[in-house]
């Protein structure tokens, strides 16, 4: 993680594929069903491009340098920048900045923040996990769990 902040030690800490998570506003919190989920991602990180079919997705660049990619077109964050990836709308991000990003991913449902959970498995420490490419099971996994969640993969990570 490099020159980015580190997770609180009080925050509950998850590995998501290569990223590491922390949820400090669960959407069980609220009536409203806001969800806040801090993440810590490496150069070059991206997940599958996807629609999220139930929730608009706010990301918040705390450091670093994102590129998000909404409908085809290019949105670049820095710190302190924003950006929202409407519902029903393809979307994906990728970490731009060598040393790596800290954002937030902010929704209004319970489904992100639910398929977050299915995935992600408990961290036992507070760094990125061991970089891993996913094998063709673990893809096949994730695009059940996220359909289950009302999130459609429809392609690949960006590059």
């Amino acid at each position: 993680m490099n020159a980015l902040s580190q997770p609180e030690s009080r925050i509950e800490l998850f590995w998501f594929l290569n990223n590491l998570l922390a949820i400090p506003v669960s959407a069980a919190q609220g009536e409203d069903n806001i969800s806040v989920v801090e993440q810590w991602a490496a150069h070059g990180d991206s997940p599958p491009l996807h629609i999220h079919h139930s929730e608009d997705e706010v990301f918040v660049c705390l450091a670093g340098r994102l590129r998000i990619n909404i409908d085809g077109k290019d949105v670049y964050l820095e710190a302190g920048g924003t950006a929202m990836a409407p519902k029903g709308r393809p979307h994906s991000f990728r970490v731009e900045s060598k040393d790596g990003a800290h954002f937030l991913a902010i929704t209004t449902g319970k489904d992100f923040e639910g398929m977050v959970r299915r995935v992600a498995r408990k961290a036992t420490a507070a760094t990125l996990p061991e970089p891993a490419e996913p094998t063709e099971d673990m893809k096949a996994e994730l695009t059940w769990i996220c359909a289950e969640h009302r999130i459609q993969i429809v392609g690949p990570p960006l590059h």
